[in-house]
């Protein structure tokens, strides 16, 4: 080193020193905002479970909607089954019959078609009388005996012939039958 920089460079001295001041316990600073983040998540999650308890309130009551909905789709069904029974029974053949002879209709003698598309009459229309009878065949039918002296009668008005449905029984003895639900399927047995 040269003496120029050593001139310029101060000397050190113990005077020149600081002195450490002692250590002491310093406070921390005061947390701001903690009151207010505690207090957030608290709503939120009090709010979560009011929405859970919504939800499921929501799902119970769409659920017992249902259960109505298809209880009274079931009724409804019972009802046009019923109805439809009905209608069968009076639209049939024999019942119809006994309905126009009762309005004092008559049959006649010939068949004819009216074809709606161009309006020409397919067959040989000819005009029914009043003393002519007419029935409904309910059963197999005899020939009449051919005689042109014989004079036609109204046939009375007549029941229609019932016939009691023939059911075979079983010549041996049905298995046993196995439990089922409301819908008819059959419960599932466990296995072992």
């Amino acid at each position: 080193m040269t003496q120029q920089t050593a001139a310029a460079r101060p000397l050190r001295t113990s005077a020149a020193r600081p002195t450490r001041r002692p250590l002491q316990v310093v406070s921390a600073a005061p947390a701001r905002g903690s009151g207010g983040f505690v207090a957030l998540c608290v709503v939120l999650l009090f709010a979560g479970l009011v929405g859970v308890l919504l939800l499921n309130t929501t799902m119970a009551k769409g659920s017992f909607e249902l259960q109505d909905l298809q209880n009274r789709a079931a009724a409804l069904t019972d009802t046009q089954e019923t109805l439809s029974h009905d209608i069968d029974a009076v639209s049939a053949p024999a019942e119809l019959a006994r309905a126009a002879m009762t309005l004092g209709m008559v049959p006649s003698p010939s068949v004819a078609f009216l074809r709606l598309s161009d309006g020409a009459i397919l067959g040989r229309p000819t005009p029914a009388h009043a003393g002519e009878g007419f029935s409904v065949a309910t059963g197999p039918s005899v020939p009449a005996p051919s005689s042109t002296s014989a004079s036609v009668t109204p046939a009375a008005p007549t029941k229609p012939a019932t016939t009691k449905p023939t059911t075979k029984k079983p010549t041996t003895k049905p298995a046993t039958k196995k439990p089922t639900t409301k819908s008819g399927t059959p419960t599932p047995t466990p296995t072992h």
